[in-house]
């Protein structure tokens, strides 16, 4: 089993360690061979997956790597394991195996529960978390403290931070003593890793017009979708896009309860035929009404698409999970369903149709689209709501702190491009999608770029201070060469000054009818020499005004190079 350079120091970071960690790495940079590589090390090993159908992920990876193992599953789940197997010759689920064990956290305690977990819950086992940062004490996953008290657990994740932005270190309610990351990687890792190759490189578009899309709906739709919603949050059973549940008097993300209208930026449907025609995406929406109505639409421009939501069985998503690989659906809308965990490398495009003001939730949500494939030029990010804008582009540096964790960057080095949308360094001229210029450095801070809000307050102001002195420095450059640098040198108001500054005009101005380029002759006007009076006293007289005396120009000139 053979880890790159980042996945190495990462186990080897964990092997003599002894306590709970969390290891941060981003998605699609490859968790699942460390994950392994632990599996095979450890004597007793159980891996979990936060959902059910991602247990078949997860015995698929480890089949990869010949290693063998049993699930805590349904015997549903237990044979799409070893049918995903197939691919790599031989099928290593082993019944019964008692050392080795995927499952889901819910697999789990419903196997407690009915007294069909056939395990030595005292042995000291190592607990592989996947998506970690669900893990508190109390909630369904920090269950596995008390179910398994010997067991040393370890976490992985994109985000280590709870999706209310609280804190996952034990000295603060936490489950976890220390956050592990890539000595070369750390902060600026997704950058990085797009840079070295193993994550795809993307761009990011604001949309550029205002889409409703409850206009889309009959007046009998309407009323009944919104009866639905209301429904929804009077029973409890809605959430916000971060965890916390909603009232019906609150607002939630991306929905005005009052008029029952969710707004974007844009049309999915236009924005994705605008951008990324026929490329494979998945939609993030705020309710399954929402996804239901988004896949419409799309089927009914002619794209092919399907909604996947939690009313529907296991055997139902994983039928539209595989059509999707397969490329019979172009466009997978959900809520909250593929937005971590899946490993759908084929994905290019994510399009944002919903909010969450947490922010791992948002980068976990790009992670999506940034697993590299072959044929794979970039990825793409259509953002219909503004969180490029509140949580930065996924390639921005992020401090993680396990103890005090980030609500984001702490700036941005990106602004949106003012007639196509696309994201694009700051410091740049011209944005590289449609080579408009960048006009952003000329701007106030509380501008807006069309319907798209962006607040350049949050741009890095030490490179904003850098570009902007750096782009004058440009723009004086190419006015040395191609302008006459004016000569306003006060020289007195007495007849010598006027006489001087008469003379330095003329001196000027001969030496570039003489040939001599407009750069040399400003390099003169900016010298010491040119800002005094006896250097003209000394070299000419009020005679030589007005006159054709080019010679002399030149050799007073060529007598000063000599003597810079």
């Amino acid at each position: 089993m053979k880890l790159r350079g980042y996945q190495q120091d990462i186990f080897d970071q964990l092997i003599p360690s002894t306590t709970n960690d969390i290891v941060q790495l981003d998605t699609g940079a490859g968790k699942t061979p460390i994950e392994a590589a632990l599996a095979a090390w450890s004597p007793f090993t159980i891996l979990v997956a936060h959902r059910n159908i991602l247990i078949q992920q997860i015995s698929e990876k480890l089949a990869a790597f010949g290693l063998d193992h049993d699930t805590i599953s349904t015997e549903h789940t237990r044979r799409r394991c070893m049918a995903s197997h197939r691919k790599h010759g031989k099928n290593h689920i082993k019944r019964g195996h008692q050392t080795r064990l995927v499952a889901s956290m819910q697999s789990i305690i419903s196997a407690v529960r009915h007294h069909r977990l056939n395990l030595d819950r005292e042995t000291p086992w190592l607990i592989i978390i996947d998506e970690a940062h669900h893990v508190i004490p109390g909630n369904m996953w920090g269950q596995l403290a008390d179910l398994f008290p010997n067991a040393r657990i370890v976490g992985f994740t994109a985000t280590p931070a709870r999706m209310d932005g609280e804190s996952l270190h034990v000295d603060k309610g936490g489950l976890f003593h220390k956050l592990v990351q890539a000595s070369t990687l750390e902060n600026d890792s997704t950058k990085k890793l797009i840079e070295l190759g193993w994550l795809s490189p993307f761009t990011s578009y604001a949309a550029r017009t205002t889409y409703n899309i409850v206009e889309k709906l009959s007046i009998e739709e309407q009323e009944q979708w919104l009866i639905d919603e209301m429904l929804d949050a009077a029973m409890g059973s809605s959430y916000f896009n971060d965890g916390r549940r909603s009232l019906f008097n609150n607002q939630r993300p991306g929905l005005d309860w009052d008029s029952g209208i969710l707004e974007l930026m844009g049309d999915p449907v236009e924005e994705y035929k605008r951008i990324c025609p026929g490329r494979p995406a998945i939609l993030m929406a705020p309710a399954i009404k929402n996804a239901e109505l988004f896949s419409q639409e799309f089927r009914g421009a002619g794209i092919p698409a399907a909604c996947i939501n939690s009313t529907q069985s296991s055997v139902e998503i994983a039928r539209i999970l595989d059509d999707f690989r397969n490329g019979y659906i172009k466009v997978l809308t959900n809520v909250d369903m593929v937005g971590e965990g899946f490993d759908l490398p084929a994905v290019e495009v994510l399009i944002i149709a919903t909010r969450t003001a947490s922010f791992p939730r948002y980068r976990q949500w790009c992670g999506r689209v940034l697993r590299p494939e072959v044929g794979k030029e970039q990825a793409v990010i259509i953002d219909l709501t503004g969180m490029v804008a509140l949580h930065g582009d996924p390639d921005e540096p992020v401090e993680w702190d396990l103890l005090n964790p980030p609500c984001g960057p702490k700036t941005k080095r990106k602004v949106p491009c003012d007639e196509c949308g696309a994201f694009f360094l700051f410091k740049l001229e011209h944005c590289p999608s449609c080579g408009w210029e960048n006009r952003w450095l000329d701007r106030s801070s509380d501008f807006a770029s069309g319907s798209y809000q962006f607040d350049i307050r949050m741009i890095d102001q030490h490179l904003r201070s850098f570009v902007i002195k750096e782009r004058q420095q440009q723009k004086q450059n190419l006015r040395t060469q191609t302008e006459l640098a004016n000569n306003n040198i006060y020289f007195g108001s007495d007849l010598i000054g006027k006489t001087v500054a008469k003379l330095a005009d003329w001196f000027t101005r001969t030496l570039v009818e003489s040939g001599v380029s407009i750069y040399d002759v400003n390099q003169f006007v900016f010298s010491q020499e040119a800002k005094k009076r006896q250097f003209y006293i000394d070299n000419f007289t009020a005679a030589d005004i007005g006159s054709d005396k080019t010679s002399k120009a030149i050799k007073v000139y060529k007598k000063w190079l000599k003597q810079r």
